[in-house]
């Protein structure tokens, strides 16, 4: 699974109305966001994993 799909299941478990709120998106900016034929940037990403209050862990 997409690591976009699993953002998506995640927010949609919290509902997806305070993760938008948090990270300054409409609640359909973040569905269309997180779909299958969206294509968030890289910063989106990084915004909903810590509205989320996720991190990501990068090593070599």
């Amino acid at each position: 699974m997409p690591p976009r799909a699993e953002l998506d299941e995640i927010a949609q478990a919290k509902s997806m109305s305070r993760p938008a709120r948090e990270i300054g998106m409409s609640r359909k900016g973040l569905y269309k966001a997180l779909s299958k034929n969206g294509n968030p940037t890289f910063a989106t990403v990084m915004r909903i994993t810590r509205a989320l209050g996720m991190r990501v862990r990068i090593t070599a």
